[in-house]
């Protein structure tokens, strides 16, 4: 067979608001529209209970993380609203026509 060729880390979307990095150590999350982000170190903090963005000594992994997700994001295809057959809340419709118009 042929070889695979594996990404070095795990990409999530949330309600297309919310998307997450993760690499074997860490676990980065942004919001759109949020200007926190969230680091956690899933080694030390599996349960993901202190956000380490703000620690100067991880400035490094959190530039890397972010060039992962734009990485990621530069190569998604613009996707369709969920369709009309499946109820929606308003918040739900508003967040979609302020992503995709």
């Amino acid at each position: 067979g042929q070889a695979t060729s594996w990404r070095e880390f795990v990409a999530v979307e949330t309600h297309v608001c919310g998307r997450t990095i993760r690499t074997p150590r860490y676990k980065y999350v942004k919001y759109k529209g949020d200007p926190v982000e969230q680091l956690f170190d899933m080694k030390n903090d599996p349960w993901e209970m202190k956000n380490v963005y703000d620690n100067p000594s991880l400035a490094d992994v959190v530039r890397d993380h972010r060039k992962l997700l734009a990485q990621w994001e530069a190569t998604l295809k613009p996707i369709s609203p969920t369709p009309s057959a499946y109820p929606q809340p308003d918040w739900i419709k508003t967040l979609l026509k302020a992503q995709y118009g």
